[in-house]
């Protein structure tokens, strides 16, 4: 700030000078009666509007880098509070989280990361960005599309590695990070688990998305117990 007011103020100088000099003072005489400082008003008053000008002009430059640092910030306070209540709201869905998946056998094994969980349901205060919540209603659309092929065509639509192949990048998108490792079986076990964390999750989220997943029932019969 202080570079550009003291460059403003060389400025102002070298062209309030460049106007004062220019004029001949040597053709002027000596007067002070009121015509005589009329006429010197109007003759000089390049070099004496040129102040005023310059001085309107720097209030005006001032007011808007003073509104500018204002708004900027505004912006940044903003920002630091989103940021500290998403946070807040992060550490107690965990704890909520966590208690649920303590009472899943086969889900507790599985390792979770609840910042992606958290955005999948609370996009508006999480600080992971869409991906998650985008990735859980991909998810809901495969288990209505797969339901309804299994309704139509019977458990011979349902072929575990072409639905493992769909469901589990969305699985990982979410937070729920199962091993390629893990049987069939124990896969749908886990699956059907999820569906109960999130129901759980559900009743505290304002978007409600289980609202969109259709009862897997198709699970019930190729789940280990």
């Amino acid at each position: 700030m202080n570079i550009y007011f003291i460059s403003f103020l060389l400025i102002f100088l070298v062209v309030e000078l460049a106007l004062i000099f220019s004029y001949d003072f040597d053709r002027y005489s000596r007067c002070y009666s009121s015509d005589c400082i009329e006429f010197f008003l109007e003759e000089f008053s390049l070099a004496i509007e040129f102040p005023l000008a310059a001085l309107s002009l720097a209030v005006a430059v001032a007011a808007l880098v003073k509104l500018s640092i204002a708004q900027k910030t505004y912006i940044e306070q903003a920002r630091s509070a989103q940021v500290a209540n998403g946070l807040n709201h992060l550490d107690h869905f965990k704890n909520i989280a966590s208690f649920q998946v303590q009472n899943l056998t086969r889900l507790s094994d599985v390792p979770i990361s609840y910042s992606m969980l958290h955005a999948a349901f609370f996009p508006d205060m999480s600080l992971s960005g869409e991906k998650p919540q985008k990735a859980l209603a991909s998810w809901a659309n495969t288990v209505r599309e797969t339901s309804d092929e299994v309704e139509k065509r019977g458990m011979e639509a349902l072929v575990p590695t072409t639905y493992r192949r769909l469901v589990e990048p969305m699985m990982r998108s979410v937070g729920i990070s199962i091993s390629e490792d893990v049987e069939d079986p124990v896969f749908f076990a886990i699956e059907l688990e999820c569906y109960k964390l999130f129901s759980e999750i559900d009743q505290i989220s304002q978007h409600k998305p289980m609202s969109r997943f259709p009862k897997p029932s198709y699970l019930i019969s190729v789940a280990a117990t």
